[in-house]
């Protein structure tokens, strides 16, 4: 169980990754401990997704976005989690 408020930062950089972000394309982009938890973000198709403890019984989805990316820019993504009101 999370129990931590946290920040993690990526780069998504499609000249280095051809194709991400195109239907058929699926691309992992960072995967990371929180605690006893794994999470996995990436992309598939035209989709950015977070998922906790993929491939196992205790896998959720955490969030699904259609961002619009520039395949000439690198862009930074920020990830924040927190518990109760911000």
């Amino acid at each position: 169980m999370i129990t931590q408020p946290g920040t993690v930062n990526f780069w998504i950089d499609s000249k280095k990754n051809p194709g991400a972000f195109t239907p058929g394309v699926n691309y992992t982009w960072i995967r990371f401990q929180l605690g006893p938890e794994t999470c996995v973000v990436s992309s598939e198709g035209t989709n950015l997704i977070g998922v906790l403890n993929p491939g196992t019984e205790r896998e959720i989805s955490i969030f699904t976005v259609v961002p619009t990316i520039d395949p000439n820019r690198k862009h930074m993504v920020t990830l924040r989690w927190g518990f109760g009101a911000a």
